[in-house]
């Protein structure tokens, strides 16, 4: 009898963490059916039914403990948000924060070299829990950001057992800010969980604050590409017209440019001073 080589299919098990039914399924057929089409579906395959097992039991286990989390009725929730503004003046984010019991609020632009909209997420969620006074009690931060939350809830104890590196074989993105959040998250006394808020007034509240953040640099931003005329002439030109309502337009911009002649943000003027 002669034997002819073929190309064994190596068996391969599927642990459904996030789909239409989880669990773990022995074909990739069947695991399609579950995942397919679903944005929020999360699964991994593995080569022996052990280990899918206890994947898929470890992550179970940790979405029951944030079910009852979820209904602590003393918990705090704080609405998150980073935006990003991208013009021709570059790229720009801020953060805005919400704290649904106090009504306090929180903005602030991002001065980062790195402007991202899940660098912005990150740092409010950064912010949120620097500026929550109660360390004791649970809780919640609404985002509308699924990486960051899929971060805490599914990726970060691959990630470092990985030493950082993705199921992809890339170094995992925004490292820097995922570890310093962890380290808060770690920190506090009272259980943080990330959840998924969209449509809601909390989170439009935070989205108009971000952006506001936001066009706060990007004004900044602005000013300092002003050539030195151009910024004497913004800054000047509003007080004159201002302070002399009975010029016009064109005549207080002829005053304010003679005024530029003799300033001494003039360049012209440099030597003059010396």
């Amino acid at each position: 009898m002669t034997l002819t080589f073929q190309m064994v299919k190596k068996q391969k098990y599927y642990a459904v963490v996030l789909g239409r039914t989880p669990g773990i399924y022995d074909s990739w057929e069947d695991c399609q059916k579950e995942v397919i089409d679903k944005s929020d579906s999360y699964y991994r395959s593995f080569d022996e039914f052990k280990l899918a097992k206890e994947f898929f039991d470890k992550n179970q286990e940790k979405y029951q403990k944030k079910k009852e989390l979820l209904n602590d009725p003393d918990k705090l929730i704080v609405y998150i948000n980073g935006s990003k503004i991208e013009n021709n003046n570059g790229i720009n984010s801020g953060i805005g924060v919400f704290y649904e019991k106090s009504e306090k609020e929180l903005y602030e632009p991002i001065e980062d070299d790195l402007q991202s909209a899940d660098r912005a997420e990150l740092y409010a969620a950064i912010r949120a829990l620097e500026n929550c006074q109660d360390q004791e009690k649970v809780i919640e931060i609404r985002s509308d950001n699924k990486n960051l939350i899929n971060t805490f809830d599914l990726w970060i104890d691959i990630w470092k057992s990985n030493n950082w590196i993705t199921a992809r074989k890339t170094e995992v993105l925004n490292r820097d800010l995922i570890e310093y959040l962890d380290s808060l998250v770690n920190k506090r006394d009272g259980k943080v969980i990330f959840t998924y808020a969209k449509n809601h007034s909390g989170n439009f509240r935070v989205n108009r604050l971000s952006r506001k953040a936001a066009a706060i640099r990007r004004n900044k931003t602005i000013t300092k590409k002003l050539s030195p005329y151009n910024s004497f002439m913004k800054t000047n030109l509003p007080k004159i017209k201002k302070d002399n309502p009975h010029l016009s337009h064109s005549e207080a911009f002829k005053l304010v440019a003679s005024m530029w002649k003799d300033s001494d943000t003039n360049p012209k003027n440099f030597n003059k001073q010396k």
